[in-house]
């Protein structure tokens, strides 16, 4: 409980460096030229998906099941960047074939795309790097590395009014990304013994394990970035800030969910290696109250105050406060997904989340289309919860039955 609410509190005030970084960015940029940053951020944590093969997700569960084992973390870490790596390179040229069609046209008709191109590897880096400092808990790290650390270096930079238009915006954030980077290697290797040692982990049975959960990761990433390219394909780029914004604003209410399932997935981790399936069902169930005991209060106070947070923006998004209460509904909803994922996954029910998550957001994909085009950002808000809504009742109802299995056994 420490733990949560200490993570709580970083990361309520992580959010806060969002909220405020994204207010500066629509009042430095303007409407229009702020939609187009949040599409381009959209399409690298698209990209960055794609790229990093489920390694990520696959890491903090090897790392937290094998703690002990310190030339194993260091082997599959290094592994790791170096399939990822081969995948970026790969990437690159699918991309530049892509480019001729003028696609993603935000990026091409306003010639950014050499600035997206680099800024994708060191991006995808840290995130791996976010869930290597999971796996050691080392969580103050973890929080840094989930793109807050950028969000604070680049805020300061607008403070300091570096920052008067979006090629140099684009340029500090890749060089950011970067630098924590470099900072990121030095620092997990000074803390974890550094050895060679990659005869302990194959690259085919890495693959193998990151398989599902890549499958799945990347058509959630393509489902967030598939919003926001039909809203700005259909109406503008003008609409793709307003949705961003929204949804910036409401997503601060994951702090819940990120904190929560944070703390509890290295310990559903630890149950599980230990085979204590009822302490297992005693955590999930704690986590979950915990989760809520922080959320409810929090949509209510975001849903009464939706207009007054959007005039801090300017006049025009005081008008989708709508938009942004439909958004906060859906949070919690996101919230029971995410935890049923993280414990299936240390259940080895990776074949499962990724079965879920491709069907439901598949669905959502083809639904959004219809609703984004008619409704416009409700549309893509409208879409959001019947995502959220379908992955929290499939998810949940597997862990209750592997739950009772396990705890019957």
């Amino acid at each position: 409980m420490v733990k949560v609410v200490a993570l709580l509190l970083f990361r309520g005030l992580s959010m806060i460096v969002s909220f405020y970084l994204s207010v500066l960015i629509v009042n430095v940029l303007g409407t229009e030229k702020s939609g187009v940053y949040f599409y381009i951020v959209s399409f690298v944590s698209f990209s960055a998906s794609a790229i990093a093969l489920g390694l990520g997700r696959n890491l903090l569960k090897e790392i937290s099941l094998n703690q002990s084992r310190i030339s194993y973390i260091n082997s599959i870490l290094m592994k790791s960047v170096g399939i990822l790596s081969i995948s970026y390179f790969i990437f690159i040229f699918i991309f530049r074939i892509i480019l001729d069609y003028n696609i993603p046209k935000a990026i091409t008709e306003n010639n950014l795309q050499l600035a997206v191109i680099i800024i994708i590897l060191p991006f995808t880096l840290n995130e791996l790097l976010s869930f290597a400092f999971q796996g050691v808990d080392r969580l103050f790290l973890n929080v840094l590395y989930t793109n807050i650390g950028v969000q604070i270096l680049l805020l300061i930079s607008f403070l300091c009014n570096f920052i008067d238009n979006i090629e140099t915006l684009l340029t500090l954030y890749f060089w950011f990304n970067f630098s924590l980077v470099i900072f990121g290697f030095i620092t997990f290797f000074r803390k974890v013994s550094f050895t060679f040692a990659f005869s302990e982990v194959k690259s085919k049975v890495l693959l193998k394990n990151s398989f599902p959960l890549f499958l799945s990761n990347v058509v959630s990433q393509l489902f967030s970035f598939i919003l926001i390219f039909f809203v700005e394909f259909f109406h503008s780029s003008g609409e793709v800030s307003y949705f961003s914004v929204c949804l910036r604003i409401a997503t601060a209410l994951s702090i819940v969910n990120f904190s929560v399932s944070r703390v509890y997935a290295q310990r559903f981790g630890k149950l599980v290696s230990e085979n204590n399936w009822t302490g297992l069902k005693r955590s999930y169930f704690k986590s979950l109250k915990v989760g809520i005991f922080f959320l409810i209060p929090a949509a209510l106070i975001g849903i009464l105050f939706s207009k007054t947070i959007l005039s801090i923006y300017n006049k025009d998004f005081v008008g989708q406060f709508i938009l942004l209460i439909v958004l906060m509904v859906a949070q919690p909803l996101s919230f029971l997904g995410v935890i049923g994922s993280f414990i299936l996954q240390m259940l080895s029910k990776e074949m499962f989340i990724r079965n879920i998550y491709i069907t439901v957001y598949l669905i959502s994909i083809l639904v959004s289309v219809l609703l984004i085009y008619k409704f416009s950002v409700y549309g893509a808000a409208i879409t959001l919860v019947i995502n959220y809504s379908l992955i929290a009742f499939l998810s949940m109802r597997k862990v209750h039955y592997v739950l009772l299995q396990k705890t019957n056994q």
